[in-house]
């Protein structure tokens, strides 16, 4: 039988500042549920891909980092089988929404961001 190729890709980069790198949760609901797509016992290094994977239908995405080691990179989507992506918004985000890097933190020294260990959103800038 047939099955449409999974041309929904998720790609999740660590910034590359030397403060970017850290631990952080990606969690991807593709129809059954949120899974963690990446390895918080990690602390992804600057530049680092944490995220690279393509799913049939993405119905949601969640971040989080519960360390005090803050994580900060970018959220893109690609709906054509990675020839094109494009950046994803943190509508429950403190502070700013839409600017990447994002941070995502145990505490609240990044500022602005997915603070204090807490579950944060990641959408298409058109669903908001």
């Amino acid at each position: 039988s047939y099955s449409p190729p999974r041309s929904n890709c998720l790609l999740v980069t660590t910034g590359n500042d030397e403060y970017n790198g850290g631990p952080l949760d990606v969690f991807l609901d593709s129809g059954s549920g949120p899974a963690l797509l990446s390895n918080s016992s990690i602390t992804y290094a600057p530049g680092a891909v944490v995220v690279d994977q393509c799913f049939d239908t993405i119905i949601g995405i969640q971040i989080r980092n519960q360390n005090t080691n803050g994580w900060a990179g970018s959220f893109e989507l690609s709906t054509d089988g990675r020839k094109s992506y494009f950046k994803l918004v943190c509508p429950d985000c403190t502070g700013t929404t839409s600017s990447m890097p994002i941070a995502v933190d145990g505490d609240e020294n990044s500022g602005s961001g997915c603070l204090n260990g807490k579950n944060c959103t990641i959408t298409a800038p058109w669903t908001r």
